[in-house]
C-alpha cells in the first residue's frame, strides 16, 4: 500500500481535482477513507483519469493506493501518479510520486485504507519519461470516440405514486430525465470486478 498525506489551506474549496493514475497493474484508490476507484487486470499502459475534488477537503488529506501485480511469477507492483488541484482566488496545487510518499504495511485482511505503524519511504524507480513507465501518460491514448448516449422517450400516466431507476453500467455514467440530473454525484459508478459481476444502484 502507498500512500500520501498533504494539507490544503483552511477556507479552500476545491472545485476541480484531476487525478491521472497508472498502477500495475490490480489498483485500488481511497481518498479520506472513501474507495474511489478499484480496477483489476487493467493494462498499466492505459491510466485512469478522475475527477476527485469532491473527496477533498481542507485540512489534511490522505490518498492510499493499494496495488497488487497479478504475474504467476514474483513480480513487484508499481504506482505513477499526478494530482491537479484548482480552486477559487487563484488557488492551484500539483502532487505526483515521488519520494515524499509512503509504502503502508498492511496485514492479511486488514483495512487496506486504515495504515499501521510501520511506514517506509517509497522508492523512486525513476521519473516520468524514463524507466519502465516511459511516456505512459501521454495523450495518445485517450479515447477518440465520443462516449455513447442512450435517450429514451416514453409516455407515462397522469398519477403516479411511485418511480424507480435501476441502473447498471460499467464505468462512469451519468442519468438525465428531462433534463435534469438524476443522483448526487458528477459521475456515477459502481466500483467493482466486473469480470464477476455488474452490480446496479437505485434511485427513487
Amino acid at each position: 500500500v502507498l500512500e500520501r498525506r498533504f494539507t490544503l489551506p483552511r477556507h479552500t474549496e476545491v472545485s476541480r481535482a484531476v487525478l491521472t493514475i497508472a498502477g500495475d497493474n490490480d489498483c485500488r484508490i481511497g481518498i479520506n477513507g472513501y474507495v474511489v476507484m478499484q480496477k483489476f487486470g487493467a493494462p498499466w499502459e492505459k491510466p485512469a483519469v478522475l475527477e476527485v475534488a469532491r473527496y477533498l477537503r481542507p485540512g489534511n488529506n490522505r490518498i492510499v493506493v493499494l496495488l497488487k501485480n497479478t504475474g504467476s511469477a514474483p513480480n513487484p507492483s508499481g504506482l505513477i501518479a499526478r494530482l491537479r488541484m484548482q480552486g477559487a482566488n487563484g488557488f492551484h496545487k500539483s502532487l505526483v510520486t515521488d519520494a515524499k510518499w509512503s509504502a503502508v504495511q498492511v496485514a492479511a485482511g486488514a483495512n487496506w485504507m486504515s495504515g499501521t505503524p510501520r511506514k517506509d519511504q517509497a522508492v523512486v524507480l525513476a521519473a516520468w519519461g524514463q524507466g519502465p513507465w516511459g511516456g505512459v501518460a501521454r495523450r495518445k491514448w485517450v479515447q477518440n470516440q465520443p462516449c455513447p448516449i442512450f435517450r429514451k422517450v416514453f409516455p407515462v400516466p397522469a398519477n403516479i405514486n411511485h418511480a424507480y431507476l435501476y441502473m447498471a453500467g460499467l464505468g462512469y455514467w451519468k442519468v438525465l430525465i428531462n433534463g435534469r440530473k438524476v443522483g448526487k454525484g458528477e459521475l456515477e459508478s459502481t466500483l467493482y470486478d466486473y469480470s464477476k459481476a455488474v452490480p446496479y444502484q437505485s434511485f427513487d
